[in-house]
């Protein structure tokens, strides 16, 4: 069980600590006794378990009481401002939220060890200190303060260099484990979805689920800066199952994108639902006949050219979902600048090659 933070808020005379409960809606305060800590704490550390004081510890709640066992000191540093410097030596510093009711005091004594002389005679209202709260019914306390000096934490910035490559291996782990997770084919579309629009495709159409029927799962587009048209087009649909499985049941489905994707448009209806109107939107999708055209079956097998009886203009492959995610992941890390051509040469030539 994870240790919860909470204050003291009485000491027994048998050493036994009274603790702050942890929930408005919990009845009782955590009891610790002294013989569950005495033997582990060392003695400058059980001499800090005074009323106030903040500390951590694993709750155990029962039908005869709730107690609180390992405990520990939780000597968490807060940081804030000087709000004032008093006459007599004496800090207020600005509370670290607005939950809490009232400022920090910090008496003089509290800081002559942890502040040297000459830092002492230089602070002033406005400078960042960080200090160990102590809270003492609804009054705060800060101890052990210490001055933030303001090149010092420009210096533990600039030391913190940005790792893109490190940032890039930590999200593709975790984009895979999500992948190797999913088993329903819903799941495997939206997750293509996001895989291509990752990849810079802007001009991309998901049919809807609820009109999918027959159809394929999407097409997308990728432009041309050179011609200032469409490079590639590409119906796309994406399956779980086994090859020997899928290539029996879409023979017929790939004749049908075939016969769309030649054609000078088609159709895709979005029914927005309740939320909005409840309208049917009839989104019209236009075909350039100079644009390179391409079937793809998107599936977790491997990347192939898998018909060659057809017109040289249009390809049927499978497409890996892991090679889509190789290029993203190049993309990622290539800082060069990309062209939407380069992005369309990448996506056209993959499975470029028959394999019987």
């Amino acid at each position: 069980m994870n240790k919860v933070e909470s204050t003291i808020k009485q000491v027994l005379d048998n050493g036994d600590l009274i603790i702050n409960k942890i929930d408005k809606n919990q009845s009782r305060d955590f009891l610790c006794k002294k013989s569950s800590y005495e033997d582990k704490l060392f003695e400058k550390d059980i001499k800090s378990l005074v009323e106030g004081a903040l500390v951590k510890f694993t709750p155990k709640i029962t039908e005869t009481g709730a107690f609180a066992n390992d405990i520990e000191l939780a000597e968490k540093r807060l940081e804030s401002t000087i709000k004032k410097i008093l006459d007599d030596g004496n800090f207020i510093i600005n509370k670290v939220n607005e939950k809490q009711g009232n400022d920090f005091f910090c008496k003089k004594d509290s800081y002559k060890t942890s502040l040297s002389e000459e830092e002492a005679k230089e602070l002033k209202e406005g400078d960042a200190v960080s200090f160990i709260p102590k809270f003492i019914d609804d009054k705060c306390f800060a101890n052990e303060l210490k001055l933030i000096r303001k090149n010092e934490t420009k210096s533990c910035v600039a030391k913190e260099e940005l790792d893109t490559k490190a940032l890039t291996d930590m999200f593709f782990a975790n984009l895979e484990s999500s992948l190797e997770k999913i088993y329903s084919g819903s799941d495997f579309e939206d997750f293509t979805f996001f895989v291509l629009k990752s990849l810079g495709i802007s001009e991309i159409y998901a049919v809807p689920k609820h009109n999918a029927g027959g159809r394929a799962d999407g097409i997308f587009k990728v432009s041309s800066v050179s011609t200032n048209g469409h490079k590639l087009e590409v119906i796309y649909d994406c399956t779980l199952k086994p090859t020997s499985v899928w290539e029996q049941e879409k023979m017929i489905q790939i004749n049908n994108y075939e016969s769309q994707i030649i054609r000078s448009s088609t159709n895709i209806n979005y029914n927005f639902g309740s939320t909005y109107s409840g309208k049917i939107v009839k989104q019209t999708i236009s075909f350039n006949e100079n644009a390179d055209k391409q079937i793809w079956i998107i599936t977790k097998g491997e990347t192939r050219l898998i018909e060659d009886k057809q017109s040289p203009d249009i390809l049927i492959k499978e497409i890996s979902i892991y090679d889509l995610m190789k290029l993203m992941r190049e993309r990622y890390l290539d800082s060069a600048f990309v062209k939407s051509d380069e992005i369309a040469d990448n996506l056209k030539n993959l499975g470029s090659k028959l394999i019987k």
